[in-house]
């Protein structure tokens, strides 16, 4: 069945895609985002969880870890991540226990995948083990896949 845009914007929110030159018309047409072409589904994936949150909370090592702005904190003992590593830690909070592609986190931190990815973590895993005062790793290789928190 066929319906046609005013019809569909009233029932559901409507992402859609296509050439840049088509952008206004949807988006006047009602849709709530357009992606232009060329669109990676690590995008789609970024687009539909939404933005990221300023403050999240976990459990770590039976402790509290909470990251609110740039300032990682657990318990009393605090340091100031750099803008790419708490986005990049906000999407591991938000999926923990999932495995989160290498792709999906470039996406999420503004950078690109694979080495610049793997720094980030590396950074990340080093502050977070500097405050618990542990050589436990808060962030898991999952081979193949990406990183998860456990």
């Amino acid at each position: 069945m066929f319906f046609s845009l005013p019809e569909l914007r009233h029932t559901t929110d409507l992402i859609v895609y296509g050439p840049p030159h088509l952008f206004r018309a949807a988006w006047l047409g009602g849709v709530v985002d357009y992606l232009r072409e060329p669109w990676q589904p690590e995008e789609l994936f970024l687009r539909l969880r939404g933005p990221l949150p300023s403050r999240v909370e976990w459990v770590w090592q039976d402790r509290k870890v909470r990251l609110e702005g740039l300032v990682l904190a657990l318990d009393d003992l605090r340091t100031k991540l750099s803008p790419t590593e708490a986005d990049l830690l906000k999407i591991l909070v938000q999926r923990r226990g999932m495995a989160v592609s290498r792709a999906v986190l470039g996406w999420a931190a503004s950078c690109s995948a694979g080495r610049v990815v793997d720094t980030l973590v590396a950074r990340v895993r080093r502050k977070l083990q500097g405050l618990a005062a542990t050589e436990e790793d808060p962030i898991v290789a999952v081979r193949g896949l990406g990183y998860r928190l456990p």
